[in-house]
């Protein structure tokens, strides 16, 4: 087999702004496998629509790796809820039907496992 590596730099990225102090930068995709992008929040939450939480969609897992600051990530699980702070050189791996919350002064890496498409999160409602 041939060896072959593939390289995203800085040149590569986009940013977008997604909320207001809550932006995403996306890198450039070099395999369906995987997808890398970070999301910075400042003292912000993801998602921002206060009363909806991300949901993982099946076939799809994410990691969450800390760059900057701490990321405050809440997840709930039929009626209970689990706090874990994620700091610089930490991370989490979520698998599909997990539902959670980000808040924080931070910068993640996350790491979307297939490469991320719009099927990958869902937003439900939080039901108290």
């Amino acid at each position: 087999s041939t060896m072959s590596y593939f390289v995203s730099q800085k040149g590569d990225t986009e940013t977008i702004e997604k909320a207001k102090d809550f932006f995403i930068t996306k890198t450039k995709e070099v395999s369906a496998d995987f997808s890398v992008s970070y999301i910075e929040l400042n003292d912000n939450r993801d998602p921002a629509e206060e009363d909806r939480l991300i949901a993982i969609s099946e076939g799809y897992s994410a990691i969450y790796v800390g760059v900057e600051g701490a990321a405050l990530f809440t997840f709930y699980e039929e009626g209970e809820t689990t706090e874990v702070v994620l700091q610089p050189q930490e991370y989490v791996y979520i698998t599909p039907g997990t539902k959670y919350e980000i808040v924080g002064k931070c910068r993640l890496m996350l790491i979307a496992l297939p490469a991320y498409s719009k099927g990958m999160y869902t937003h439900p409602k939080i039901e108290v």
